[in-house]
């Protein structure tokens, strides 16, 4: 054969990529300046060749890996920015290989770099599909997280929920960022929406577990929810490693304090209400039972235990109606101290007393309650 026809022939008889589900390995068939597959090679070209074909297999490797990766899950986005990075060393198609880490990177809730990836893309070739669609769904998302955090800020808690809600429907699945999770958290607390606040909380706290602003609402919304010494175990546990965390010790006596005073009175009960009751339903539980159990609407043989439960509940919308007092008593504070008592006194000298709350006594008289 003359020297000219001596150019070398790539006979592949296997694949250098093999993968299956969860394995990519890399197969080299011969080395630069050899042999490669089954054909010879005498010409200087031949070794170029073979180093070009050996570089555009690499790449492909990286690339192929980094793809595999990303089959996997969330749970492998850091694999995927690692394989990214070496196929792009390797030369494999940047658009390939930036809208993979895109993806990763969102998965990773960092979304300045994902949209910095498809920005990459864009500039390149501006109607990319996939890119676009993908940069269009980011940016949506991150306003909806950022006017979330504006009505937060104004305490439109329903409506910041719905942004944040809004947020979630924006990927299939759901992007859960760390923003996104500690806003439901604090904006359902605040709303006194026991369940879904202490979901969210949880899992804000899972991300973040050396957050204590995270861990006090979690402690709250489980108090909310009626798990107080669910509560009371998360601060004691938190104590072991922030032993001079003096807001801490002090959430942690609050609870007890609280836990304390469910073995005395507990005024909720009594209204039969949670402690997530808005006033307004507080204000109608109070009259409900207090008409019951007012001794002028019960039978005579029944009025004494009627005349001490009616003071029960009067004593129980005393608390509970006037906002600051249900704060300190929802703090574990003893409201029925002498303290309290005394302060109590004071305000019912006030001439414009209403219902008990406002500083009123309680009289009874026939037909009804003033």
């Amino acid at each position: 054969m003359p020297a000219g026809e001596h150019m070398m022939v790539f006979l592949r008889v296997a694949s250098t990529v093999v993968d299956d589900l969860h394995w990519v390995s890399f197969v080299r068939l011969g080395d630069s300046g050899s042999s490669a597959g089954t054909g010879q090679c005498d010409s200087g070209d031949c070794a170029t060749s073979t180093q070009r074909w050996h570089a555009s297999e690499t790449a492909r490797y990286y690339l192929r890996v980094a793809e595999l990766a990303a089959a996997k899950g969330p749970a492998s986005s850091q694999e995927v920015i690692d394989q990214v990075r070496a196929a792009l060393l390797s030369g494999a198609s940047r658009e390939a290989c930036y809208m993979l880490r895109a993806k990763a990177y969102l998965q990773q809730e960092n979304l300045e770099k994902c949209k910095g990836d498809l920005g990459a893309i864009l500039r390149h070739e501006p109607e990319h599909p996939a890119a676009k669609a993908l940069h269009r769904q980011v940016k949506k998302y991150q306003r909806a997280i950022d006017e979330a955090k504006t009505l937060e800020a104004g305490r439109q808690y329903q409506p910041a929920v719905d942004k944040l809600r809004a947020a979630l429907e924006t990927f299939s699945p759901p992007i859960e960022s760390s923003t996104l999770k500690q806003g439901l958290c604090r904006c359902q607390l605040k709303l006194k929406q026991g369940a879904e606040a202490a979901s969210w909380c949880e899992k804000a706290h899972r991300a973040e577990p050396d957050d204590l602003a995270v861990l006090f609402t979690l402690a709250d919304a489980k108090a909310l929810n009626g798990e107080e010494h669910a509560a009371l175990q998360l601060l004691k546990t938190a104590q072991h490693r922030f032993r001079n965390n003096m807001e801490l010790h002090q959430k942690v006596q609050q609870l007890e304090n609280r836990i304390k005073q469910q073995s005395k009175v507990n005024y909720y009960k009594v209204l039969g209400l949670t402690r997530s009751a808005s006033q307004k339903e507080v204000k109608r539980a109070y009259h409900k039972l207090a008409m019951k159990y007012h001794p002028d609407k019960v039978a005579a043989d029944e009025k004494a235990t009627a005349e001490a439960t009616f003071k029960k509940v009067a004593r129980a919308y005393e608390v509970l109606g006037d906002e600051e007092m249900r704060r300190r008593y929802d703090n574990g504070e003893d409201v029925d101290d002498a303290n309290a008592m005394n302060q109590r006194q004071q305000q019912q000298q006030n001439p414009f007393g209403g219902f008990p709350g406002g500083g009123a006594r309680h009289h009874f008289r026939q037909g009804g309650f003033w």
